[in-house]
């Protein structure tokens, strides 16, 4: 039992480090790579679960904004909408919970969840910020909606990798003859 809790919060302590690095870039240029949170999000629950850890990563990723806003990031972003990313994360934690349900065919599981839930989120995030922030009053919904497009595939591409990679690289030790007996009572 011990065991399986240093697991986790060794789990969770590199997921939120994961998306504390990655979240000060974005969609990465220079020295920064693509943000992780989306992908953090869901992985966090496929693999651990529980409100406790879904609201500590949302605290991980305000302190990450708030850092990046200390370091110059611009604030455009910024307005009442954010709140709603509490429900934009919750969609993708959901999606993790979803692909953990069935041990069967774990990456693929993880990757459909990771798309239905980035599509969720994207929905979510973008909806409330063309509902909330001020800029927007005087633009139509479709409009709109025809400049934060081409931002989807980013979204989603950058979503799908991190996610995709996480979970292979969780499941590589467990294919291996050595490994088999250590990771036999750990499911997902």
């Amino acid at each position: 039992m011990r065991k399986q809790l240093d697991t986790k919060l060794v789990t969770a302590a590199s997921l939120a480090v994961l998306m504390g690095v990655t979240r000060l870039g974005h969609f990465g240029h220079g020295f920064h790579p693509p943000d992780a949170s989306w992908a953090v999000f869901v992985l966090a629950g496929a693999w651990l679960g529980g409100t406790r850890v879904f609201l500590a990563l949302c605290a991980v990723a305000g302190a990450s904004d708030l850092a990046a806003f200390s370091l110059g990031t611009s604030t455009a972003c910024m307005s009442a909408a954010y709140v709603f990313l509490v429900p934009t994360y919750a969609t993708l934690f959901w999606a993790g919970r979803w692909a953990s349900r069935e041990p069967r065919l774990p990456l693929l599981r993880v990757a459909a969840a990771t798309v239905l839930g980035a599509l969720g989120a994207f929905t979510i995030s973008n909806a409330s910020f063309f509902a909330l922030a001020p800029r927007f009053e005087h633009m139509s919904a479709s409009t709109f909606t025809v400049h934060v497009a081409p931002y989807l595939l980013p979204y989603l591409t950058t979503t799908l990798v991190y996610a995709t990679a996480g979970q292979t690289l969780r499941l590589i030790p467990r294919g291996l003859p050595w490994a088999r007996a250590r990771w036999s009572s750990d499911v997902s």
